[in-house]
């Protein structure tokens, strides 16, 4: 009954040590000189302004145009006074 149960966990334990020992596979020089280059060329190359990326850009303009088109359609509503009914009436207002 006791062997059923340790041979599992030797196993176990075996393995893991071996993939310890086996670690990763890197070579041992490699060549960064023109990855060194193209940062001094452009350190950051995602950027289009000091913060932001250009789908950021994207992402405000839509958002701005968006909020613009809104705000438009309030004030053509007010030019027009629509935005409220009139105070005038003597007549209980309809909400």
């Amino acid at each position: 009954m006791r062997t059923r149960t340790t041979r599992p966990l030797i196993a176990t334990a075996l393995t893991l040590a071996a993939a310890a020992l086996v670690g990763c596979n890197a070579p041992a020089t490699t060549n960064h000189a023109g990855d060194v280059e193209e940062l001094r060329a452009n350190p950051s190359p995602a950027l289009m302004t000091l913060s932001e990326r250009g789908t950021d850009r994207a992402n405000r303009g839509t958002s701005v145009r968006d909020s613009n088109l809104r705000m438009f359609n309030d004030d053509w509503d007010r030019l027009w006074l629509m935005d409220r009914p009139s105070h005038l009436t003597k007549y209980p207002k309809i909400r």
